[in-house]
């Protein structure tokens, strides 16, 4: 896979390397196999800098948890032409008990 996609932009396999050091082509949690033998590798640790993208909002990509709380209250937004730095004070990585009762739900399923 190129770092660069069509104009010169930066990939996605580029921009998991700059935030987590590994060249993964997906921005979800941990692997996937949809189908036999075929295994798609996503994020695996939460990282420093997290990253969020306008195709989630269009519904085109799921963004994983690692990446939507990251260690720092600070991410980069992916969108069709740019990117954005967005930070934001403590406070704004913390939780609730009903958020983390539903990630812990999502990646229990996801494992079945």
């Amino acid at each position: 896979t190129e770092l660069t996609s069509q104009f010169g932009h930066c990939s996605q396999e580029l921009i998991n390397l700059l935030l987590t050091g590994m060249a993964v082509s997906n921005v979800f949690d941990n692997t996937m196999t949809p189908s036999g033998g075929f295994t798609c590798r996503g994020v695996l640790i939460r990282p420093t800098v997290g990253y969020l993208s306008q195709l989630e909002a269009l519904r085109y990509v799921q963004v994983g948890g690692y990446y939507k709380q990251p260690r720092f209250p600070l991410w980069i937004v992916g969108s069709t032409s740019h990117f954005t730095v967005l930070f934001g004070g403590p406070e704004s990585l913390k939780e609730s008990a009903s958020d983390a009762l539903l990630e812990q739900c999502r990646r229990a399923f996801r494992q079945i």
